[in-house]
């Protein structure tokens, strides 16, 4: 006997037409709109760089200066979180007075000499703590005022 009788005929598979999802139109309307504004944004952004050289170098170097300004206020930020730490701790021993930590106002004596002369010592250190935190609080806005400069 042959082998026909075992072998059926390949039937074609019928494939299915892949359809592409219709986008409405109401779709493509808000897309439209969308990158309409996106490119407004751009163009924007666009015509505030400077044009020509000699603005565009001082651009530049304004953005530099802000890096600048950013890095000296990023290193107060660490090294006051670092004090503030520290003078938390001994406001926990001793919240009144410490011998560690003062906060001075001070003033020079005469332009002739370097020697300050304190105004005003702040040996408390909650009051020392509370300064601190006041300070970070302006450097941060400030840092925040740079790095929108930078980016911007």
């Amino acid at each position: 006997m042959s082998n026909s009788k075992n072998q059926s005929p390949e039937k074609p598979t019928q494939q299915k037409p892949v359809q592409k999802p219709t986008a409405k139109p109401v779709d493509l309307a808000k897309e439209n709109a969308l990158l309409k504004t996106q490119l407004a944004e751009f163009q924007k952004k666009l015509e505030e760089q400077p044009q020509t050289l000699e603005a565009k170098i001082k651009y530049f170097q304004e953005k530099q200066e802000n890096i600048r300004k950013l890095n000296v206020l990023d290193g107060y930020v660490e090294s006051l979180m670092e004090v503030g730490k520290d003078v938390q701790e001994e406001s926990e021993n001793d919240e009144f007075s410490t011998e560690r930590f003062a906060v001075r106002i001070s003033k020079k004596a005469n332009s002739y000499r370097e020697e300050f002369e304190d105004l005003v010592k702040i040996k408390n250190p909650v009051l020392v703590a509370e300064l601190l935190g006041y300070i970070m609080e302006r450097i941060n806005t400030k840092r925040d005022i740079l790095k929108t400069a930078i980016n911007g």
